[in-house]
């Protein structure tokens, strides 16, 4: 009976890592990949429920201690977070265009039930170095079928994954302590598979983005147009904007183009503070990881940065769209935690 009760109290790990699986994967195959995610989270709230009733006693008092004591390293930006999401939300209600703004919330509310298994699960480096090592299985996994010759069917989300997958198993192999001839065969063989396949990937998303893409000049037109536009705003829109999307309808359905402007002319002036609150915050994170270890401390700022750089350039409805965004940002959380508690990873590569 005591096996059966550890067993089911474990259930939710198994199940975190199979819904993370199915998140960075399935997307790339179209609707009947998001089937696959969705099929996977449910299953992952199930065994939450489960996990939580038999360890905690279901007792609300224990699971906020929990989640606190989860975000221990870094509440301000999980604060950032949450905050910023229920303002995408409020913004939502009086969208203008609510139907494509919508695409993008599957995507947010899976990663935010990955969020709760993370909670759960991860109280050890060990775990944390778990859940990176599947995002550099999955990166595999979509590169060994692009380099087969299969055409997925969401390009975008499959270059995304296999870059951010690469990084990952990259620097955090470079970094862990083990035998130097192991890390380079291992690391040339990760190379060796993501590098080609992320380069067909990108190339086989360039057609649509071309179709989308601005000049220099239109930008910075439709920039200037938007600036005068916040002039206009009446009291309540210049703190809470038009709307999410707003910019569309300026940009004719093409977007600004820059997440900081769009928040304003969305969100107004408490949203454009909160992204801009919640980007220092990371910026600040990554740079206190860097001095415990560099090569991890890389993996965040190469994945998040290159989220920021494509919301600040090119991304039509902001960095909540990426998916990496919310998951790797919820794992550079996790790793303060881990430090707060003195269970730094690799201890002999601080500096």
């Amino acid at each position: 009976m005591l096996k059966m009760k550890d067993w089911l109290g474990r259930a939710p790990h198994f199940a975190l890592h199979l819904a993370l699986a199915a998140f960075l994967i399935g997307p790339a195959f179209g609707e009947k990949g998001w089937l696959a995610v969705f099929i996977a989270g449910g299953l992952l709230v199930g065994c939450l429920v489960l996990g939580c009733a038999i360890r905690y006693g279901g007792n609300p008092r224990r699971l906020r201690s929990l989640a606190l004591d989860r975000v221990s390293g870094c509440r301000t930006l999980a604060v950032l977070l949450l905050l910023y999401l229920f303002c995408d939300g409020m913004n939502f209600t009086y969208s203008p265009f609510k139907t494509r703004m919508l695409e993008r919330y599957p995507s947010i509310f899976c990663a935010l039930i990955l969020w709760m298994g993370v909670l759960y699960y991860a109280d050890r480096v060990d775990r944390l170095d778990n859940l990176l090592m599947n995002a550099t299985l999955c990166a595999l996994a979509l590169s060994i079928l692009v380099l087969a010759g299969f055409r997925l069917e969401n390009p975008d989300w499959t270059w995304r994954i296999i870059g951010a997958g690469m990084c990952t198993g990259v620097f955090f192999l470079a970094s862990a302590q083990y035998n130097r001839f192991f890390k380079t065969t291992v690391v040339t063989g990760l190379l060796a598979l993501t590098a080609p396949s992320l380069y067909f990937a990108v190339r086989w998303s360039q057609p649509a983005a071309l179709v989308e893409s601005m000049s220099a000049a239109e930008k910075q037109t439709l920039w200037s147009s938007s600036l005068l536009q916040i002039r206009d705003f009446q009291t309540a829109e210049m703190l809470f904007g038009r709307g999410a999307g707003y910019d569309l309808e300026l940009s004719g359905m093409q977007g600004i183009r820059n997440f900081l402007l769009s928040d304003l002319l969305g969100g107004g002036v408490v949203r454009f503070a909160l992204s801009l609150s919640l980007w220092l915050c990371i910026g600040y994170c990554i740079a206190m990881l860097f001095l415990y270890c560099r090569g991890v401390a890389l993996i965040y700022a190469l994945v998040l940065g290159a989220v920021f750089v494509d919301a600040f350039f090119t991304a039509q409805t902001g960095f909540l769209s990426d998916p990496c965004f919310i998951l790797y940002t919820v794992l550079l959380i996790t790793e303060h935690t881990m430090l707060k508690k003195g269970r730094a990873r690799f201890p002999g590569m601080a500096s």
